[in-house]
């Protein structure tokens, strides 16, 4: 590479980088939507609602977290944001959800006794559990 050449990094918020995350929100939303209309037994839309904007709020958090994390780091390392932010979201997307998992699950048993179905993960009780045809 020539000293004379501009170095090329990647921008995570420019517009190009904005575009693409827009993109990429709405291909996962659309897969969402489309295993909601090709599962069976189908959920209630309410159901599928709150199981979808859970996933929908928490990855928006994290990605937003490692957007953050790999701007600083590139900045104070002089590096390239997007390589930093797949470092952050690979090691987000394994290590932290085994370590949410973990947490999960401990506070499920440590915390409420097995006769506390009212707080098991993923229990909507009965009322909710309403399948369409």
């Amino acid at each position: 590479m020539d000293s004379d050449d501009p170095i090329q990094s990647c921008q995570l918020i420019g517009f190009v980088g904005i575009l693409i995350q827009l993109v990429l929100a709405a291909l996962s939303f659309s897969v969402l939507v489309y295993k909601r209309f090709t599962e069976r037994p189908k959920r209630a839309w309410k159901i599928w609602f709150l199981d979808t904007s859970k996933q929908g709020v928490s990855q928006f958090l994290a990605h937003v977290i490692n957007v953050a994390i790999s701007i600083h780091l590139s900045a104070n390392i002089e590096s390239d944001a997007c390589i930093w932010y797949l470092t952050t979201n690979v090691l987000d997307n394994t290590l932290g959800v085994f370590l949410c998992i973990g947490a999960l699950s401990m506070v499920e048993e440590r915390l409420f006794e097995p006769n506390y179905t009212h707080f098991k993960s993923g229990n909507y009780y009965t009322v909710l559990c309403e399948y369409e045809d």
